[in-house]
């Protein structure tokens, strides 16, 4: 079952549609996921210092959860947001947070945003999943500095316990330093993310814990 949050004001994450809002974030494109990760071969992927990254990651967080819960499936984020290039991309981790502060990495997806154009399933060679891109050339669309557009993603499919107590918390980042290529290479970047109502949320594949 799709359990949908609302990106909301206070960075949170939360099951009622608040009032609209909106979020300022200057990527800091020093942040990473670090040597060890799914990115990198070698020993089996490690993620260490996500408490240490959060100061240079734009954060929204769920409530405690009041069960044990099941997370299995693909974690689905769309985003009502604008930037202040033309070639932007973003990543978004899903973190699970126990109730002494440790920060456990979950699952991530990333996009690049002129790719985000939503394709019909029946026209790909595979089962893409939720939010699919056929990522061609020809389905590109431009993005125009300082101008909303809708941006839906999926992260990769993952199963998981999340225990009771513990949050879940949605990580969006515009680079991935040392891993990634740096796709723009305009200065600086600014992400506007709309929140509440209309605006971008996270949808979770959540059930109770049998």
């Amino acid at each position: 079952v799709q359990t949908e949050y609302f990106l909301s004001d206070g960075r949170v994450l939360q099951r009622n549609a608040p009032a609209p809002g909106m979020d300022t974030y200057d990527v800091d494109f020093s942040a990473t996921s670090g040597e060890s990760s799914r990115w990198n071969q070698g020993p089996r992927p490690s993620y260490r210092n996500r408490k240490e990254q959060a100061a240079k990651l734009l954060i929204y967080t769920t409530p405690a959860f009041a069960e044990d819960t099941e997370l299995a499936g693909w974690p689905v984020v769309t985003l009502q947001m604008s930037t202040l290039t033309t070639d932007p991309s973003v990543f978004a981790y899903l973190e699970d947070i126990a109730p002494d502060g440790t920060v456990t990495y979950v699952t991530e997806g990333l996009i690049r945003a002129v790719n985000r154009k939503l394709a019909d399933p029946k026209t790909l060679p595979y089962d893409p999943g939720p939010a699919p891109h056929s990522f061609l050339r020809g389905d590109a669309l431009a993005i125009v500095p300082g101008e909303k557009f809708s941006l839906a993603f999926k992260m990769f499919a993952v199963a998981a316990l999340i225990k009771k107590g513990h949050a879940l918390r949605l990580a969006i980042a515009g680079a991935d330093s040392g891993t990634l290529r740096r796709l723009s290479h305009a200065p600086a970047e600014r992400f506007d993310i709309f929140t509440g109502a209309g605006g971008s949320k996270l949808s979770l594949p959540l059930r109770a814990w049998k």
